[in-house]
C-alpha cells in the first residue's frame, strides 16, 4: 500500500483510494493529491476494510470490480459501512443500470465513471464530503433538540392537523401517568384525561363543551393561520386519582410542516407546578 501527502495548502481530508488498476490509481491518486487530498490507495478489499476501520478516512473511493472473486467493491464497501460512518463514493467502468441500482442500495454519495476527468472526479468528492457533514450538523442538531425536547419540564405534544399526538416528551408521559407510545394517536383531552372527551362517543374535541376549550382553540388556530400562539390560559377538569380537579394550564403552540404535511408543537405549563 502507498500512501502520498500533499503540499502545505492541504485541507486534511483524507482519502481511502480502493483500486485493483494501477495507472488508474496513480492518475487519480495524483488528481486528488494536486488537489490538496491526502491519499491512501489499495488494490485489496480486505486491506480497505482493515484500512478504513483503523484509520477513519473522511471519504473512501471505491472501485466496483476489484478482480476479487471473493469480494467486490460493493461487498467490501457494506462491510465498511457496518463499522464506519463515512461517504462512500464509488468507481466504475460501468454504465449499465444494475450497476448504479447496486450501488444507491449501499451508498447515496454517488459514483464516478473512469476516464471522466479530474474535474467531475474532484466534483464528486467534494459534494460528497459536503453532503456527508451537511448530514453529520444535521444528525447532531437533531440530537441537541432532542434532548431538550424530552428534558424539559414542560409538557410537549406534537400534533398531526386532526389534534391527533405524533410525539409526546417524558415530561407529557409523567404528568399522565401514560406510556409515551401509548400516546401516540391520542388527543390532548384524553391524554389529559379531560372529563369533557368523555361526552361524546368520538371523544376530545366533539363534546358540547369543546368548543370553548383553549387548548383546542390554540391548536386549531395554529394549524390555520400558522401564527405562534404563546401562553393561553386553559382551565380543564382533569379526573386525577378518581377525583375531578380543575387545573389551570398554559398553552403555547407553533407550527411547521414535515415533509409538507402540517404539524403543530404545542407546549403545556402546569399552573400547579
Amino acid at each position: 500500500m502507498q500512501t502520498e501527502w500533499p503540499g502545505e495548502h492541504s485541507r486534511e481530508k483524507t482519502i481511502l483510494l480502493v483500486e485493483d488498476e494501477s495507472l488508474i490509481a496513480l492518475v487519480e491518486s495524483r488528481s486528488l493529491r494536486k488537489n490538496g487530498y491526502r491519499v491512501t490507495t489499495t488494490s485489496d478489499p480486505e486491506d480497505a476494510i482493515t484500512k478504513a476501520i483503523a484509520e477513519t478516512p473522511d471519504l473512501v473511493l471505491m472501485d466496483i470490480d476489484l478482480g476479487c472473486e471473493e469480494m467486490d467493491g460493493t461487498d467490501a464497501a457494506e462491510r465498511i459501512l457496518d463499522r464506519c460512518d463515512l461517504p462512500v463514493v464509488f468507481l466504475t467502468s460501468h454504465t449499465e443500470k444494475e450497476y448504479v441500482d447496486r450501488a444507491r442500495q449501499i451508498t447515496r454519495y454517488g459514483y464516478v465513471v473512469k476516464d471522466s476527468g479530474e474535474f467531475v472526479l474532484i466534483q464528486s468528492v467534494e459534494t460528497a464530503l459536503e453532503l456527508f457533514q451537511a448530514h453529520k450538523d444535521l444528525s447532531e442538531n437533531y440530537a441537541e433538540l432532542s434532548a431538550v425536547y424530552e428534558q424539559t419540564p414542560v409538557l410537549m405534544v406534537v400534533l398531526d392537523s386532526e389534534r391527533r399526538i405524533r410525539r409526546a416528551n417524558a415530561a407529557m408521559a409523567e404528568f399522565t401517568n401514560t406510556e409515551l407510545e401509548a400516546l401516540t394517536g391520542m388527543r390532548p383531552g384524553e391524554a389529559l384525561r379531560c372529563l369533557r372527551h368523555l361526552d361524546d362517543p368520538r371523544g376530545c374535541g366533539f363534546g358540547p363543551q369543546c368548543g370553548h376549550c383553549a387548548v383546542r382553540r390554540t391548536a386549531l388556530a395554529t394549524i390555520d393561520t400558522r401564527r405562534t400562539q404563546r401562553r393561553v390560559e386553559a382551565t380543564l377538569p382533569l379526573v386525577r386519582d378518581g377525583k375531578i380537579r380543575h387545573r389551570t394550564l398554559w398553552v403555547s403552540a407553533a407550527y411547521f410542516e414535515l415533509k409538507g404535511t402540517p404539524r403543530v408543537v404545542v407546549s403545556i405549563e402546569d399552573g400547579m407546578r
